[in-house]
């Protein structure tokens, strides 16, 4: 469930960040695989922290 929920916010974030550089930075986005590229960073970036921490038997 929780990994659902990191790609259901990656996507959005990616979302609003494409929207902020459009309206704040004119830039342009002409290949939806911008998108999608974005998403998919994002989502392995945080995946990463949703890993639970092994105990090393300190």
């Amino acid at each position: 469930k929780k990994f659902v929920l990191v790609r259901i916010s990656a996507l959005f974030w990616s979302i609003w960040k494409c929207r902020n550089d459009i309206i704040f930075r004119d830039k342009k986005i002409n290949d939806p695989m911008t998108l999608i590229k974005l998403t998919c960073n994002w989502i392995v970036d945080w995946s990463v922290l949703q890993r639970k921490p092994q105990n090393k038997g300190y």
